[in-house]
């Protein structure tokens, strides 16, 4: 890159540069870069396309495609990720919020009601806890994680929002982390689910999120929501919705045989907008 690239220029090579790389979303991932070198918004590049990076700017971008070249994520190099059209601060400590995870959002906001009481296990960067706190106004949200520095950043997200006088964040391992007489209406769960041989298959951007998050669930992938449907009814008032985000290889079998071996009932397959089997769902238990 020379001198009196305007940002149209800039935005045109490094789009075409990331499609020869096939990396998806291209034009998008671009922008996202520029924007977080500029400091504006996205709509400033669409009505600057004309103006010129200066040298320095040109060089700290080169930099900065040259890390998303190597794989690092364009969240991580940022330190945003967009969520439920709502902003949040992500870095290696916490798993990148991706667009499937909406759908256990969704799942838990058509059956929130005022007066509810939320929780979100395996919060991580608090994302869903805030989706759903800030969809349902109505209603009190507790959110746990075992990793301190995953529940500092949800923490940021928590009051980056003005969220604080509802949403509650508590450190430990599921359940352990609350306090024995706490009951909840609605319960939501990202919980680490990969299995170790799949690992090395899956992108170079996945792999780089903290192993803590994607994996511990054995050879299935499938431990830790075990453990969390075989506590879960100790937590849950009467008529309480559990909802599960898995890998959709998982949601079926969670919901025909885990469900019965552990909650006493089957439970229901909720598709992504992909038609996958995102989250499974036990709901009036």
């Amino acid at each position: 890159m020379e001198q009196n690239w305007t940002i149209k220029r800039v935005l045109d090579w490094t789009t075409n540069d990331f499609n020869e790389r096939q990396m998806p979303s291209a034009r998008l991932e671009a922008e996202l870069l520029l924007c977080h070198l500029l400091d504006v918004e996205r709509l400033y590049l669409y009505t600057h396309f004309d103006r010129p990076l200066h040298q320095d700017e040109l060089t700290q971008f080169r930099a900065l495609v040259a890390r998303r070249r190597r794989g690092e994520c364009n969240a991580h190099i940022t330190g945003i990720k967009e969520f439920w059209s709502l902003s949040f601060e992500v870095n290696p400590l916490v798993l990148v919020p991706r667009p499937d995870t909406e759908t256990l959002v969704q799942a838990a906001v058509d059956v929130c009601q005022d007066g509810m009481t939320v929780l979100d296990l395996c919060t991580g960067s608090g994302c869903v806890a805030v989706a759903v706190a800030s969809e349902c106004p109505g209603v009190t949200v507790h959110a746990t994680d075992i990793s301190p520095e995953a529940l500092a950043v949800a923490a940021r997200n928590v009051a980056k929002h003005d969220l604080s006088q509802r949403i509650t964040l508590f450190e430990g391992d599921l359940f352990e982390a609350l306090p024995p007489q706490n009951r909840y209406d609605v319960i939501v769960a990202n919980p680490p689910y990969v299995r170790a041989t799949e690992l090395p298959e899956l992108s170079i951007e996945v792999q780089q999120e903290p192993q803590l998050a994607l994996l511990g669930g054995g050879a299935d992938g499938l431990d830790i929501t075990r453990r969390l449907l075989g506590q879960v009814k100790t937590f849950a008032n009467k008529g309480a919705s559990i909802f599960i985000e898995l890998d959709d290889t998982q949601t079926v079998r969670v919901a025909t045989e885990l469900g019965p071996e552990l909650l006493g009932r089957q439970g229901t397959t909720i598709a992504d907008l992909a038609g996958k089997n995102r989250v499974v769902a036990f709901v009036d238990l």
